[in-house]
């Protein structure tokens, strides 16, 4: 995985972002309608939201820093640490009920959909707990939830509704398995 912590500049990690956004739809073309579109994108609104409050607290402007949390969470329902470290061009699609814990480490191009949670197990024995760390180019859809001390590796793809506790290698899909079961009141006799 790459250095998310050397990622860059602010200016540069939110351009990287925007371009990203930018990229999820190529067949719109560049036009400034789909630029508007990018910058009033609630979710390229969260990662700036994380980006402001990520480098408030590297400044040690840990109570600016929470209040931006605070505010990214009042205003897209994202709860993204300021500790977190992600990598250029991170897209939350769709922000709302993403929740990404103080020690997680996203590598560069990280994907997160709908209500992701990404964090510490919360194991009692500090010897087994620990943050995840997500590889470049991972895809962690819907509902996914990834706890504890474990690798996602570059361009793994984690399921809608998948709850992971150990590692996945690169280019691994994991998906939920779930079996439907339909039953039929039966007719009066």
């Amino acid at each position: 995985m790459s250095n998310p912590a050397g990622s860059g500049t602010l200016g540069e990690l939110v351009r990287s972002d925007f371009q990203a956004f930018l990229d999820l739809d190529d067949g719109k073309g560049r036009s400034l309608r789909r630029h508007l579109d990018v910058l009033t994108h609630p979710g390229f609104l969260a990662v700036v939201g994380y980006r402001l409050s990520a480098a408030a607290h590297q400044r040690g402007l840990l109570p600016l820093a929470r209040l931006l949390m605070l505010a990214n969470f009042v205003l897209f329902g994202t709860e993204v640490s300021p500790r977190c470290r992600a990598g250029r061009r991170l897209v939350l699609a769709h922000p709302q009920g993403v929740a990404i814990g103080a020690g997680v480490q996203l590598g560069h191009g990280v994907r997160i959909l709908r209500g992701v949670a990404v964090g510490t197990a919360g194991y009692k024995d500090a010897g087994r707990d620990g943050f995840p760390v997500v590889g470049d180019g991972v895809l962690l859809c819907d509902s996914a939830s990834v706890f504890g001390p474990l690798t996602i590796g570059a361009g793994a793809v984690i399921g809608a509704g998948v709850t992971l506790f150990d590692s996945v290698p690169a280019g691994a899909v994991v998906v939920a398995r779930q079996e439907l079961d339909i039953r039929l009141p039966r007719p009066p006799a």
